[in-house]
């Protein structure tokens, strides 16, 4: 009798080991990100739609931080992004405050290779631009706003709509897609007229 409970025990005690050994995994390493573009067939990806991995998350008070990073032809591109938390004020899915902010020569490459895939010539030297804010719309948010039954916001996926505007009052608009599950983030195109600006929108003066 005590040799079974003692078997017992001892895969009670393998089984913990074993799910924090997978638990500490769920945590991406740095190391191991995504390809800038999508390289299967099977991936919704396409044209300059863009994804990257989720490497860490910075909780703030009222908003979160997410780190992210890619490789493009084998090198490490990536930038900050700084995403409000549904409140009261923004609980119809609008809101602004989104903040886009450099990592440095990461996020020098991640603006050269946007570029590149977006067909703009520009000025390679100049630099990402160190921080830049947008509006936004939280899509399943708005849609919950809209819909009595419409089905809860998971806190895992986010799907939104970013919407950026130059100095000179020129505008672009961009999907931006959080998978906190995959961890993964995707950026995809609402239309090529806007490339231009979002280049000029990243890219320090």
């Amino acid at each position: 009798m005590k040799t079974i409970k003692s078997v017992a025990a001892l895969l009670g005690l393998l089984f913990f080991i074993s799910a924090c050994h997978d638990n500490s995994k769920s945590q991406l390493s740095e190391s191991t990100v995504v390809n800038l573009l999508a390289d299967s067939v099977d991936d919704e990806s396409w044209g300059a739609d863009v994804r990257l991995s989720i490497v860490k998350i910075k909780k703030l008070d009222t908003s979160d931080v997410y780190t992210l990073k890619a490789i493009y032809k084998n090198k490490p591109v990536g930038f900050a992004i700084e995403v409000p938390r549904v409140t009261d004020k923004n609980s119809e899915g609008f809101g602004s405050g989104i903040k886009i902010k450099s990592l440095g020569k990461l996020s020098d490459d991640f603006k050269n290779a946007m570029a590149e895939l977006y067909k703009q010539k520009i000025d390679t030297t100049k630099k990402f631009i160190d921080m830049t804010e947008a509006a936004y719309v939280d899509l399943i948010q708005f849609s919950k706003s809209m819909e009595s039954n419409a089905k809860e916001d998971p806190l895992y996926f986010k799907m939104m709509k970013l919407f950026l505007m130059s100095k000179e009052g020129e505008e672009a608009e961009l999907y931006f897609n959080i998978d906190k599950e995959r961890k993964i983030v995707e950026l995809k195109e609402k239309d090529e007229e806007y490339r231009a600006i979002v280049i000029q929108l990243i890219s320090a003066p």
